[in-house]
């Protein structure tokens, strides 16, 4: 049982939420690693459980006994706390990979209303300069739209900040670069 522990305990201490491919089969892959955990809960508490039983029944070498059970439980304590964290760090891979995603659309967005605002088209005549007020007025009209994502992103952003997410400087950093780039287009 001990070494079947450590065996899952390498498995448990792999970092591989940190590589963002594939994190939908790594999380698919660590349930399933949690529910082989789950199955032998019970054969840890079988042999914890004859452990004792030799344990009360002895009166000699108790210590090595007692030394024993303690370090399996330990490992196992060790082997869970591991476990979970894991999976909780996958959870958060998958959110950012989400959040990225969503501020990858909103960053293209932006970069194509800076490209719009950024044109030195002021109209030739009085039917171009009305044309060119009317995309302005729709333009703005766009971005005001698009206030809300901002707000929804920077407020994902500080609810991962006070979750403790594993890589919530970086997703901040993400936010207020998006929220700056977005501000300068609102006021441009």
């Amino acid at each position: 049982m001990e070494s079947w522990m450590n065996n899952k305990l390498q498995t448990a201490s792999v970092a591989s939420y940190r590589e963002a491919s594939n994190l939908s089969q790594k999380l698919q892959k660590h349930q399933a690693f949690e529910a082989e955990l789950t199955a032998n809960r019970g054969q840890l508490d079988a042999v914890i459980k004859e452990g004792e039983t030799v344990l009360s029944s002895s009166r000699g070498s108790s210590e090595v006994i007692e030394t024993r059970l303690k370090d399996l439980k330990d490992l196992w304590t060790l082997l869970s706390e591991m476990s979970t964290n894991k999976g909780q760090r996958l959870q958060e891979a998958i959110q950012k990979q989400t959040f990225e995603r969503n501020v990858g659309d909103l960053e293209t967005w932006i970069g194509e209303v800076e490209t719009v605002l950024a044109s030195d088209d002021c109209g030739k005549d009085l039917k171009s300069v009305l044309n060119l007020l009317k995309k302005h007025q729709l333009l703005e009209s766009d971005i005001a739209a698009h206030e809300d994502r901002v707000t929804e992103i920077l407020q994902q952003a500080d609810a991962f900040v006070q979750a403790d997410h594993f890589m919530k400087d970086e997703i901040a950093e993400r936010a207020a670069s998006v929220f700056e780039r977005f501000a300068l287009s609102y006021f441009m």
